[in-house]
């Protein structure tokens, strides 16, 4: 789909600077319009905005969040590895018809339901903040949040603030 959008406005006839202002509105970020280095023609740059975030352990990733889908299976070989069964206990493993396997985390053991929160987010007594308990082994989804400003900000992550 992605891939879709982004030849369909290649090969639009669209003013640069109006798809700029767009862009910025839709990502919440700085767009603006350059040179593009492979066609010479104009381009839009959307910056990310990534390097304004600071994480505030406000624990929002981990509460609202529905990413149950998205554990990779490097996430798994990794935690089977290193005998992570806390972790792995949470993990749901499905086997696809086409022989492919997907796997779901924060599943409760011993069900098929999914749970609200992430079980290793711990609020913190002295402070009002969340601290995660895996974090040295944090599923690549959780170690890729957010993704942008627009993932935080439609999230309601406070690390832009």
């Amino acid at each position: 789909m992605v891939g879709y959008v982004c030849n369909a406005l290649q090969n639009a006839d669209l003013n640069p600077a109006i798809l700029s202002s767009i862009c910025a509105m839709v990502f919440h970020t700085r767009a603006s319009v350059a040179t593009s280095p492979d066609t010479d023609r104009p381009a839009i740059w959307i910056q990310t905005g990534m390097e304004d975030f600071v994480c505030r352990k406000c624990g929002q990733c981990c509460v609202s969040l529905d990413y149950h889908g998205e554990l990779s299976a490097d996430d798994v070989a990794l935690w089977k590895k290193l005998g992570r069964n806390d972790i792995l206990k949470w993990v749901r493993i499905l086997k696809k018809g086409d022989g492919k396997t997907d796997y779901r985390i924060w599943t409760i053991p011993g069900t098929t339901r999914l749970a609200d929160v992430c079980p290793f987010l711990n609020k913190e007594r002295s402070e009002n903040c969340w601290r995660c308990l895996i974090q040295d082994v944090k599923p690549r989804v959780c170690r890729h949040y957010p993704a942008s400003r627009k993932h935080a900000f439609m999230t309601g992550c406070r690390g832009f603030e």
